[in-house]
């Protein structure tokens, strides 16, 4: 409506073109390979560069989720996460692609990528940090999840300790025949499915690094092969693992 009243005439969005929607010519011109004389090294940027972009998408969805949680609709976040799970499903089968790289080929272009490494990735320590970080001044997923679950005392066992905590979540495992008991156990099934997934992506990265480099040290003056494997056993919800000792 207009300030007489009456309605406005609708105006039509100007058509899209694809390439400029999307700015493919951009997007094209964004793969510089430092060893030209390398064929396989427009595969690594290639792969690396989509990560970061499913990154950002992981970062959209996660924040997304927070303010759901917080919001009390659980089911809302289920979606969401559920996205993110699947999407990290997705870049898992991408060390599928960079396993058709021979490692004769990877060590033609490595050695000038130093001191650049998959490690100083920002987006995923962002990511790691949304879902659990404990150390982390971001408010997490996990944070916002157990701020909606009441410990026996009236508590949130967002405050309680990781015994009271983990005995909560196990009684949610226990009994949740009410809605909301219900919705927070289906979330907290989603989150230990998004945990197996990172699990699973951390084990696949080692496997691809051992395949290409061995046991050489690692482009960003890490120990390479044995850095990864140190955080392999790492659980972003322990508690959510703690239960299944516990029910």
């Amino acid at each position: 409506m207009d300030t007489t009243g009456e309605p406005r005439p609708h105006t039509p969005h100007a058509p899209s073109e694809y390439a400029t929607y999307l700015r493919i010519p951009e997007l094209l011109d964004l793969q510089d390979c430092r060893t030209p004389a390398s064929h396989d090294e427009l595969l690594f940027i290639i792969v690396h560069q989509q990560f970061e972009l499913w990154f950002k998408l992981i970062i959209h969805e996660l924040l997304e989720a927070i303010r759901l949680i917080s919001s009390a609709d659980t089911t809302g976040a289920d979606i969401i996460l559920d996205r993110v799970e699947k999407t990290i499903v997705h870049l898992c089968t991408s060390f599928d692609i960079l396993d058709t790289m021979p490692v004769d080929h990877f060590l033609e272009f490595r050695d000038p990528l130093a001191p650049a490494s998959g490690g100083q990735s920002w987006q995923y320590h962002e990511i790691l940090s949304l879902l659990a970080d404990p150390n982390s001044s971001v408010t997490s997923v996990w944070q916002t999840f157990l701020a909606t679950v009441q410990l026996p005392d009236g508590r949130t066992a967002r405050m309680g300790t990781r015994e009271e905590r983990t005995a909560a979540l196990a009684a949610l495992y226990h009994e949740h025949s009410t809605p909301t008991a219900f919705a927070q156990y289906r979330l907290m099934e989603r989150l230990i499915g998004i945990d197996v997934r990172v699990a699973l992506w951390k084990e696949r990265h080692v496997l691809l690094a051992e395949r290409h480099i061995g046991r050489r040290t690692g482009t960003g003056g890490t120990s390479g092969v044995s850095y990864l494997l140190s955080h392999t056993e790492e659980r972003l919800f322990p508690e959510l693992w703690d239960v299944r000792s516990a029910l």
